[in-house]
């Protein structure tokens, strides 16, 4: 009985890392804009920036920070190429600028699949890729959740 109640919370754990937000969303990249207020490069105005962006090359894989559904994959204006990943327990999360969207809308996807292509579509400066995390529909700071030692080590 005790092995059994120690399997199930063994698999209950590794059940919630699988819909947890975390890790980094590329094997390769560097941070290249925080989240919180900042001069937008292109308008030159002071805005809130509701996510974070990490900057490498185009056609670099984008993988999904949890387990999840697809609910959005297209164009959206300012965003150009979109994808949100809805989670377990009120989580979202956004992957923008895509060069391309490798899932479509109604995918369920694994925590570390690779969902996209960094681009530089929408309003953007150069190829990156935009995090937003949402809980309950409210922004939330994705450096709580992104980890620069968790970088997916599989070949990209």
């Amino acid at each position: 009985d005790d092995l059994n109640y120690i399997s199930k919370i063994i698999n209950n754990m590794e059940m919630k890392e699988q819909f947890f937000p975390s890790g980094f969303p590329s094997a390769k990249g560097y941070l290249s804009s925080g989240y919180g207020n900042r001069t937008n490069p292109i308008t030159k105005k002071t805005n809130f920036h509701k996510g974070v962006d990490i900057a490498h090359k185009t056609e670099t894989n984008i993988r999904s920070l949890a387990a999840g559904e697809v609910t959005y994959s297209d164009k959206k204006y300012g965003y150009g190429n979109l994808i949100e990943i809805t989670h377990l327990n009120g989580y979202l999360t956004r992957y923008a600028h895509n060069n391309r969207n490798l899932v479509k809308k109604g995918d369920l996807v694994k925590k570390g699949q690779i969902i996209a292509k960094m681009g530089s579509t929408g309003h953007s400066t150069g190829p990156h890729v935009h995090l937003e995390v949402l809980k309950n529909n409210k922004h939330i700071n994705p450096n709580k959740f992104i980890h620069y030692k968790d970088k997916f080590s599989k070949k990209d």
